[in-house]
């Protein structure tokens, strides 16, 4: 469900199941994760739903998105986030994962 999510996020060029407009360069490893989730569960993928801990190193070892060490502050708490590739970044990186160039279209 992992890989599918992140296609279809790629292909509309912005991170669905979001509340962001566009494609972000940072986002909250919380509110990423969420975003996925929600994305899924509309879809009726309820079980099955992978470990927050494997989506970070998944998307890292596959998809080039790293965690900050350092976390910004969000009011007063602490928050981990995402550092994300640019679009045609994110995408170069999706077809040297496949193997293969996908046809992307017009940008989203």
């Amino acid at each position: 469900p992992l890989s599918q999510w992140w296609f279809d996020c790629l292909s509309a060029g912005r991170i669905v199941g979001s509340e962001f407009e566009g494609w972000p360069e940072t986002i909250g490893c919380v509110g990423f994760r969420d975003a996925m989730k929600r994305s899924l569960t509309s879809r009726n993928i309820r079980s099955r739903l992978p470990a927050d801990q494997w989506i970070g190193r998944r998307m890292k070892k596959s998809f080039g998105i790293t965690s900050r060490r350092t976390r910004p502050r969000q009011g007063e708490a602490l928050i981990q986030t995402y550092d994300i590739p640019a679009l045609d970044e994110a995408r170069r990186l999706w077809d040297d994962w496949m193997g293969q160039a996908t046809d992307w279209g017009t940008e989203a």
